[in-house]
């Protein structure tokens, strides 16, 4: 079945380790055709506004709430 993607960006709060930051969130927006409803994958953190350590974290962006860790400086799913 045929499908559109289109990368699109949300606003999103990251929350953990005794902290909240604001970021960005970038997802691709996967829509098949003829279909009313879109499905969100590859999500990507970009824009934070403060340095947070490593540790787990929850992104909460576009209505959804998103486990993942930073690592190394990275971050990653969880």
């Amino acid at each position: 079945m045929a499908s559109t993607r289109e990368r699109v960006c949300f606003p999103g709060v990251i929350e953990g380790e005794g902290r909240t930051a604001r970021c960005s969130v970038w997802a691709t927006k996967v829509t098949l055709l003829g279909a009313t409803v879109a499905a969100f994958a590859e999500y990507s953190i970009d824009d934070v506004s403060e340095d947070l350590p490593d540790g787990n974290y929850s992104v909460i962006a576009n209505g959804e709430t998103i486990p993942v860790a930073r690592r190394n400086g990275f971050w990653v799913s969880r």
